[in-house]
């Protein structure tokens, strides 16, 4: 699972933008547990990281790949 590194989070909610944040990577973590084989990747980037870190998100998708493929 790639998950953005930077927050993007405002402060002018109820919760903080750090709270959100931190909330929304171990939520992220945790649904990346659920499988044996999951796993998370923070990437430096934001929201539109196929356009931040193309190359990032291309890997992870050749990976997946490659696993589908091995089995």
């Amino acid at each position: 699972m790639l998950t953005r590194a930077k927050g993007g989070y405002g402060d002018g909610l109820d919760i903080p933008g750090a709270q959100l944040d931190a909330e929304r990577k171990e939520l992220q973590e945790r649904l990346a547990r659920l499988s044996r084989k999951g796993r998370q990747i923070l990437v430096d980037s934001g929201h539109e990281m196929h356009l931040e870190a193309p190359d990032v998100v291309a890997q992870a998708v050749a990976d997946v790949v490659n696993q589908a493929r091995q089995r």
